[in-house]
C-alpha cells in the first residue's frame, strides 16, 4: 500500500486507499471468501457493493454530507474538487 500512497503522491495524482478494508485483523481466507470471485483475487458483488459504499460516503464528505470515510484520499495538488464536480469531469 505505500508503494502506491507514495507513488500518488511523487506523482500528483489522486489516491484512494481501500487496503485496509481488505487488509486488517480480518483473516484473509474470510475476506476472500467474503469479497472475491472464487479462486481469484478479484472483487465479487459484496466487495464492489463495499467499495462502492466507501466512494459514495467520500463524495458525500467532499459535499457537506455524511463525515464517515474510512478511505484514505489524497486529491493532487491544485486539484479543484468542487470545480471538477460542476464541469462534468
Amino acid at each position: 500500500m505505500t508503494f502506491w500512497r507514495d507513488f500518488a503522491k511523487r506523482n500528483n495524482i489522486g489516491f484512494l486507499n481501500y487496503f485496509p478494508l481488505f487488509i486488517n485483523n480480518t483473516p484473509a481466507q474470510v475476506i476472500n471468501d467474503r469479497y472475491c470471485i472464487k479462486n481469484d483475487i478479484h472483487w465479487n458483488e459484496a466487495g464492489h457493493a463495499l467499495i462502492a459504499g466507501q466512494l459514495i460516503d467520500l463524495i458525500r464528505n467532499r459535499e457537506g454530507g455524511n463525515r464517515k470515510l474510512r478511505a484514505e484520499y489524497f486529491p493532487p495538488r491544485g486539484w479543484g474538487w468542487q470545480r471538477k464536480v460542476s464541469s462534468g469531469r
